[in-house]
């Protein structure tokens, strides 16, 4: 009778909601032929080994102060760095959506950076609509590609990545260092060394203009 009694509180116990946690390393790594883009090869980029988590119950806002001539742009040219990268890459349709993500940052191309280095801005990803390779929930999928980079849908995007207080420090400094240590930690032996990320996000973030 106890453990019928046991079973029967597993099943209607309701779960209670978690803090958000670092990511653990991911079952299934990428595989050993994965590239960025036959554009960049040579630096030993390869996406991150864990997916990013976002911070739940963060919903997107409007940036203040950001003004629409301000955001179209960054708009075109966050669309003009992913055709410099390929002229033929998926995420260039995405632009607006990078752009709105990225506003308020110390740099605001940082989404659509993150883009190039992750999934080859979409050409190379491994979960549906997840340009950006963050995790929510336990899912790593999305309905639409835009819920994973600026939010939407009960999706906090890339708003709720940099916004979960890992990346405080970087916010304040604008030191990619500081975003780095926490988004690809050194102490991870699958990571480069930080300046090693300082480099590889450098390397891409030539390819946008402005």
């Amino acid at each position: 009778m106890y453990n019928i009694l046991k079973q029967l509180k597993n099943i209607f116990t309701v779960p209670t909601a978690q803090a958000p946690t670092r990511p653990t390393p991911y079952p299934k790594p990428f595989p050993a032929n994965t590239v960025l883009s036959n554009n960049v090869t040579g630096n030993g980029i390869v996406p991150s080994p864990t997916p990013t988590h976002a911070l739940q119950n963060y919903m997107p806002q409007q940036v203040k102060g950001a003004s629409s001539t301000s955001l179209n742009k960054l708009t075109k040219q966050i669309q003009q760095g992913f055709l410099n990268y390929d002229p033929h890459s998926p995420a260039a349709t995405l632009a607006a959506s990078f752009a709105r993500a990225g506003q308020g940052l110390p740099d605001p191309y940082m989404p659509a950076v993150l883009a190039l280095k992750e999934t080859s801005g979409g050409k190379n990803m491994t979960h549906p609509n997840n340009l950006l390779n963050i995790l929510y929930g336990g899912n790593s999928a999305y309905e639409k590609p835009e819920y994973g980079i600026e939010g939407g849908g009960g999706h906090q995007g890339f708003p709720g990545v940099i916004k979960n207080g890992y990346y405080n420090d970087y916010l304040k400094s604008g030191n990619l260092q500081d975003f780095f240590k926490h988004y690809t930690p050194p102490t991870d032996p699958r990571n480069p060394s930080l300046q090693g990320s300082v480099d590889q996000y450098n390397g891409l973030r030539r390819y946008f203009p402005g």
